[in-house]
């Protein structure tokens, strides 16, 4: 199968810029609790394009991987090819667990039993035929600290799938089934689906942080970003500011809720932002301050604007370090910093889909989130638009563009 794939960087040598789409076995099963998906659609995300770009974060996460290159990818909507035992009976309680809108599904399901279901071939039929399938893609121990008080996104051990493992830019891909979330067909649109993962770590953000009739200042208007401002302005938070230096990000923020835009590139940006903060939050700033961006400059627009007593929620991943003066800046203003990594497994991802499914995903569709739908072996394409500030969200198609695309 054809799998868009990095070489694993070695220490001490170069690691060039770029991808390389080869052919390679496709995946088997190595335990009775995985599954194979054939992938629909697979998104690129920030995280995607450093690893393009070879930055040496990166690297440094990736030296661990044996292997000579790795699969990345890790935001996808896949079907089930094939599954085994035990994923089949988790499966089976997943079908369970909630009433789902498709009324073939609805009707197979209604009046069994787990085990019914389990022991039903007619069952791995309905899986293949009638769902759509994603999986949180950091692979967890389940034994540590964290995964067992309920901070499987903090596992002192995590693997995550497209880095450490291989990933979703292939035609197929294996996941435990136990990171499984699944859809029947006619709930949510494959396209949103695969980027969930992108869409969760926006929930995470305003998890981590009551923006209820709140004033938020969102830095960084990409994906993550404008899914911050859509909840936001869907949990009533006013006044709403997003920065960006984008201006078709900008533009997609304001459509989904922002009440007040600026490109951070213009002459006097930063003073015309805290003007208008100052100017509509009675001189006090902002009341939460979600950072997205990943860029130094917008720290101190946001430490800048938060008022005393104000949070600031950090996700964005900068490189190098940020001098800051905490006895001035954080500790006599009283300031909450909060740092999100991921999603709340899996709490983020039963709220995200209530969201999507209550129109959070027609909302991000008819705004223009999905910028470029390409076929796999246009990758490049994608990359470099995002690399160029002329994309937001790509999706790839590992199997082919559907024929509506």
């Amino acid at each position: 199968m054809h799998a868009l794939v990095k070489p694993t960087p070695q220490a001490g040598a170069d690691w060039p810029k770029g991808l390389e789409l080869i052919d390679v076995p496709t995946p088997k099963l190595q335990s009775p609790r995985e599954v194979r998906l054939n992938v629909v659609a697979t998104g690129v995300c920030g995280t995607d394009v450093s690893i393009y770009q070879s930055q040496s974060a990166l690297a440094q996460q990736m030296q661990v991987v044996q292997a000579p290159h790795v699969t990345i990818g890790h935001e996808f909507c896949g079907v089930l090819a094939e599954a085994g035992t035990e994923a089949v009976r988790h499966l089976a309680a997943l079908a369970l667990q909630r009433p789902f809108i498709n009324e073939r599904v609805t009707a197979f399901l209604t009046g069994k039993t787990e085990d019914d279901l389990a022991r039903d071939p007619a069952f791995l039929d309905l899986l293949k035929t009638e769902f759509y399938m994603t999986a949180e893609m950091h692979v967890t121990c389940g034994t540590c600290l964290q995964c067992s008080i309920g901070q499987r996104h903090l596992c002192q051990h995590t693997q995550v799938q497209g880095m450490h493992r291989d990933g979703t830019y292939a035609e197929s891909v294996v996941v435990p089934a136990e990171n499984l979330v699944i859809f029947a067909k006619g709930e949510i649109s494959p396209d949103i689906i695969a980027f969930m993962d992108a869409i969760g770590n926006g929930v995470h953000l305003t998890q981590a942080a009551d923006v209820v009739g709140r004033s938020l200042l969102v830095t960084g208007a990409g994906v993550q970003g404008a899914v911050a401002v859509a909840l936001g302005k869907l949990l009533g938070a006013y006044p709403i500011f997003c920065t960006d230096t984008i201006p078709m990000k900008l533009d997609t923020a304001q459509r989904l809720g922002a009440d007040f835009v600026f490109n951070m590139s213009e002459p006097n940006a930063q003073e015309n932002l805290q003007k208008t903060i100052h100017d509509h939050t009675d001189g006090n700033g902002v009341d939460v301050a979600f950072e997205v961006s990943g860029k130094y400059p917008a720290y101190s627009d946001m430490f800048n604007n938060v008022r005393l007593g104000g949070s600031v929620v950090l996700l964005g991943l900068p490189s190098g370090a940020y001098p800051l003066d905490f006895s001035k800046i954080v500790i006599f203003r009283g300031l909450t910093i909060i740092g999100v990594y991921g999603r709340r497994v899996f709490d983020s991802w039963h709220l995200m889909e209530e969201l999507l499914s209550q129109g959070l995903a027609e909302t991000l569709l008819d705004n223009g989130i999905i910028t470029h739908r390409l076929p796999l072996e246009r990758y490049e394409e994608g990359f470099q638009a995002l690399e160029q500030g002329k994309a937001i969200k790509v999706l790839l198609y590992p199997n082919g563009l559907p024929s509506s695309t």
